[in-house]
């Protein structure tokens, strides 16, 4: 993802968000409906390397989309909904997945994974329908693209950031492996600690944006 999110922003500027992204969710589904028929380490790393391209392409798409989508005005408003209403989708998953390790059978996990993958698909048809936005270019700073790697109080800021966000993998991967594998809890209690963090970030995702509309305000909110 780090290596790819540069080049593949390139994409992006080339062809356009909403093309870039409705072709990543197309590829995402084809990779991830593979991993049924994946049996080894090897075939696995190759699925996971090529879903972290298809990702950070689509990240990057689904971002520029929103931001030229949307007045500069309501952008941070309307993207905190939108993160709220991502975050709904976590607790449906979270949902179903409690049910699959519930039942528990390959059955089970491979018709998740299957389901997961035309979810994708209809999502991509989706943004396939999503209004047109005439390409927006902007001139290039005479420094070069480059320039902001000699912001160093920006950079640093987004350093520490971006290791911040390691309790994302921290909550959702590594606890729900410890879980299953080192104690004798329900595998339910997987389900419920994803919907706990998905009714938080949704009653709470909007009211902590509140004045980050601005630099300063935006500095505020990420020091809270």
């Amino acid at each position: 993802s780090l290596l790819g999110t540069v080049p593949l922003g390139g994409l992006t500027d080339r062809y356009g968000p909403q093309r870039v992204w409705a072709i990543g969710l197309v590829l995402n589904a084809a990779l991830f409906a593979t991993y049924p028929f994946v049996g080894g380490f090897a075939g696995f790393l190759a699925v996971v390397v090529a879903l972290a391209a298809a990702d950070a392409a689509t990240g990057v798409a689904r971002q520029v989309y929103s931001i030229n989508a949307l007045a500069p005005a309501e952008r941070v408003t309307a993207m905190a909904y939108q993160r709220s209403s991502l975050n709904i989708g976590f607790g449906l998953g979270a949902v179903i997945s409690g049910l699959v390790l519930a039942v528990d059978t390959i059955e089970a996990y491979r018709g998740m994974v299957w389901t997961i993958a035309a979810v994708s698909l209809v999502t991509a048809l989706f943004v396939r329908r999503l209004p047109r936005l005439p390409q927006v270019t902007r001139p290039v700073e005479p420094m070069g693209r480059l320039a902001v790697l000699r912001d160093r109080p920006f950079m640093t800021v987004s350093l520490l950031s971006g290791l911040l966000t390691a309790h994302g993998v921290l909550y959702l991967t590594v606890m729900p492996l410890w879980i299953l594998t080192h104690t004798d809890a329900p595998r339910a209690v997987i389900a419920a600690l994803v919907l706990l963090n998905t009714v938080l970030i949704v009653l709470l995702q909007v009211r902590v944006s509140r004045g980050a509309d601005t630099a300063a305000g935006a500095a505020r909110a990420s020091r809270r």
